[in-house]
């Protein structure tokens, strides 16, 4: 048996049922179940459905219990609760085996089965690009940045994606946020998906020149932060229009109004 969609580091629950054989050739009064996992799993509990005095379970080590003095007088059901590891990093998913035993009581093997499991990841990766790729911006310019998110895994990615934007700027392309877009994103195996964000610069506040920046973040289902884009750096100077009125005005070739003036010094700081 095969089962898709068990996730990396998850429990899991396992049932066995016990029955007895009709074409036993001896009556079976106390049998034993072994239950052993692969390598990368940890058999964290096993219990029984129906509770009996003299039925045992025992730990023997993380992947294997014992189960004694199993009464056939009817079929017993018991439930293991099993906890997958880590996948190679390179990978997408892991086969993992569960294997029952039966034992009699001169500790004879009469039957077992063995079960395969797929434990699946998810993998995103994070590609962003700009429609503004130039080194120098300028006040009160728009500019898009673009980020395509995609699941090259083969488990479900359920992630928030976090935009900050750059300083003093305002996001004109979400209502209600002005510095930041966050957004619970869910992609399925071998999904993608694209998402658009338009910034409006802010003033320099009399600098001639700013340098800014604006990047992205990947959180999982947990609130951990998985993945973090290098920031998108550019230089946005002073609108060159109004960097052209100061200079005549310096120059007296310009004149202005008292309050423009003011206006122009404040810009200069």
């Amino acid at each position: 048996m095969i089962l898709i969609g068990i996730r990396k580091i998850q429990k899991f629950g396992f049932d066995i049922t016990v029955t007895k054989n009709i074409l036993a050739e001896r009556q079976l009064e106390n049998v034993r179940l072994r239950i052993v996992t692969s390598e990368n799993t940890e058999i964290s509990n096993v219990e029984k459905f129906i509770d009996d005095e003299q039925t045992e379970i025992t730990k023997i080590n993380e992947r294997e219990f014992d189960i004694k003095n199993i009464p056939l007088n009817t079929a017993k059901k018991f439930n293991a609760v099993i906890k997958t590891g880590n996948i190679e990093q390179q990978k997408t998913f892991k086969a993992i085996t569960i294997r029952s035993e039966i034992y009699n009581d001169l500790n004879e093997m009469l039957d077992s089965k063995e079960y395969t499991i797929n434990v699946v990841k998810p993998i995103v990766t994070l590609e962003q690009t700009t429609n503004k790729n130039k080194t120098y911006l300028e006040e009160g310019e728009r500019i898009e940045y673009n980020y395509i998110l995609k699941n090259s895994g083969t488990a479900p990615a359920h992630m928030k994606f976090v935009f900050n934007a750059p300083k003093d700027s305002k996001i004109v392309s979400e209502l209600g946020t002005t510095d930041k877009v966050e957004k619970e994103v869910i992609l399925n195996p071998f999904e993608l998906k694209e998402i658009r964000i338009e910034v409006e610069l802010g003033k320099n506040n009399g600098v001639d020149r700013v340098s800014i920046s604006a990047n992205a973040e990947i959180y999982n289902e947990y609130g951990l932060k998985v993945y973090e884009t290098n920031p998108i750096t550019q230089i946005v100077e002073k609108n060159a229009s109004t960097k052209r009125k100061e200079d005549l005005v310096r120059q007296g070739k310009l004149k202005v109004s008292e309050n423009e003036m003011k206006a122009l010094r404040n810009r200069r700081g």
